[in-house]
């Protein structure tokens, strides 16, 4: 049976990485990595938060995820787990990672308003879903995630008037 592809890297290790009991450097030396094996496990999302004051969808995943491959229409808010009301987030929902696993998406006024407008999308996590595909985004490795939904596991109403 044939076998996936394998890969081979080489690690530089210089006198700064280690030192002994006595605090000399080791000697630098270059080790050859054999048999990589490539990621194949598809990242999850482990929770979402919103945040209506500020305009913010904070996602957090499994594992870092590539933001350049996040497609926003991908993503639906919605008030129950089958969705009586959603929200589709469109093109203009800005994303920024914050933390290696962490992405911030910024909602713009607009789409807030409509997200408001619904009445009960955002009122409280029992009522605020997070509806996405397998199209929403990649990780580093191309791999991509798993569609599901997901409960909020917090939600900050928006208090300016």
């Amino acid at each position: 049976a044939a076998k996936g592809p394998t890969y081979s890297a080489m690690l530089g290790i210089g006198p700064a990485f280690a030192a002994d009991t006595a605090r000399n450097s080791i000697f630098p030396t270059v080790v050859l990595i054999a048999n990589i094996i490539p990621d194949k496990t598809a990242p999850q999302l482990l929770g979402f938060s919103i945040d209506l004051g500020n305009n913010l969808l904070l996602l957090t995943f499994t594992e870092i995820v590539n933001v350049s491959s996040l497609v926003p229409t991908q993503f639906w808010l919605q008030d129950t787990l089958n969705g009586t009301r959603s929200y589709q987030l469109p093109n203009s929902v800005v994303a920024i990672t914050t933390n290696l696993n962490v992405v911030n998406m910024t909602i713009q006024l607009p789409e807030l308003d409509s997200i408001q407008a619904t009445g009960s999308i955002g009122i409280s996590p029992s009522s605020t879903f997070l509806h996405f595909t397998t199209a929403a985004v990649l990780d580093l490795a191309g791999n991509a995630i798993i569609g599901s939904v997901v409960q909020a596991t917090q939600v900050v109403q928006d208090r300016s008037n």
